[in-house]
């Protein structure tokens, strides 16, 4: 069908949604020009997808930019075993299909467009909780994932450990060790990795006043009980912290035991100490404390902020002055880095950069 327009005499815009169309132009003497292309429109689209109720509830959304024709003829739902095909769909409204692995969405539009998308309805995941290095045991609990979950063990170890139920924290024993890493692998044969992490408290304490902040990586209720203050202290450090506490002394002693039972008796110390870390043209500073406790298990680290930090040649000049107690574009030399705080006084440390040894490869190819 013909569409007719009496264009201005100036540019004139006409959209169309596919196939081919020509243009035609006719002047008031009869004379007349006409160009004919292609109008084609891509389509792009993103699944997104939750389980409810057992199934998958699954939405598509067309990317910005390429809609395609905006009307669609047909939409498969596709996996290693089923196939759903539905006429004429909307994209306003979500699909439900059975669980299941490898599922892919098909969409063809009435151009002629016919794209697919993975579905990631369950991406496998899960927490460890609870690290308790007493009775050896940790919690697992598998959040998503496509069940029935196969098996978790422990990465090095042949432990296989059979896994009943997602929807709770499953306890199991498990070796101390370094580095150790959870694996678990669902039913679509998806692997997730996750290493161990231990206990640990991180204090922060103020340069300029005796405040410190004390965070955790237990994401549940620390009791935390300072054991050298008269009288006792006792608080609660929720969900990882910080804890702020002010006019502490030191040293500082607390016992500390967070909901899983793993439990720390730990001392800072009035000792500090300045750590330097070298690069290329480059030095790090940071001041700490001595920070000890009774589980070796449990990680203890404590750093004094806002100290301020020099760095002088070789000759006692002063280069570079920061509060980061970082220094870049350093030259191949001597140097000193001091720190400075008005509770803790002056900490200085000798260092020298040196040259950096060159590697390289050169690969060479001839061509006849």
């Amino acid at each position: 069908m013909e569409k007719h327009f009496r264009p201005p005499q100036s540019d004139s815009i006409f959209t169309g949604i596919c196939g081919k169309y020509c243009v035609r132009v006719i002047d008031n003497c009869g004379n007349f020009t006409s160009y004919c292309s292609e109008v084609y429109t891509l389509l792009k689209f993103i699944t997104n997808c939750k389980e409810l109720n057992g199934n998958y509830l699954v939405s598509i959304d067309t990317i910005k930019g390429y809609p395609g024709s905006g009307i669609y003829k047909n939409l498969k739902f596709v996996n290693n075993t089923d196939t759903i095909s539905i006429d004429n769909p909307s994209l306003k409204k979500d699909y439900t299909i059975k669980v299941g692995c490898n599922w892919k969405a098909i969409l063809e539009d009435n151009c002629g467009n016919i794209v697919s998308d993975f579905i990631s309805c369950n991406i496998l995941d899960f927490t460890i909780n609870c690290v308790n290095t007493k009775d050896s045991t940790l919690n697992i609990k598998i959040f998503s994932g496509t069940p029935p979950f196969k098996r978790y063990y422990y990465v090095g170890d042949t432990t296989t450990i059979k896994f009943n139920n997602s929807d709770d924290f499953t306890k199991v024993p498990f070796t101390i060790g370094k580095n150790l890493t959870i694996r678990v692998t669902d039913n679509c044969g998806n692997i997730k990795e996750k290493i161990v992490q231990y206990l640990s408290f991180n204090v922060e304490i103020s340069c300029s006043d005796t405040t410190m902040n004390i965070g955790t990586s237990s994401n549940y209720t620390v009791d935390f009980n300072c054991t050298s203050c008269t009288p006792n202290k006792s608080y609660k450090i929720l969900n990882g912290g910080p804890l702020t506490i002010k006019g502490f002394t030191l040293p500082y002693k607390f016992t500390a035991t967070d909901t899983c039972k793993e439990t720390v008796n730990a001392t800072i110390y009035n000792e500090p100490k300045l750590n330097l870390t070298l690069g290329c043209g480059r030095v790090t500073g940071v001041v700490t404390l001595r920070f000890e406790g009774d589980n070796k298990f449990v990680k203890l680290f404590a750093i004094v902020t806002s100290s301020t930090y020099r760095v002088y040649d070789s000759k006692n000049v002063l280069i570079a002055t920061n509060n980061s107690g970082i220094f870049t574009g350093l030259n191949v030399g001597d140097y000193f880095l001091e720190a400075e705080c008005p509770i803790y006084g002056k900490l200085k440390e000798s260092f020298s950069l040196k040259p950096q040894p060159l590697d390289f490869r050169a690969g060479i190819t001839t061509k006849n």
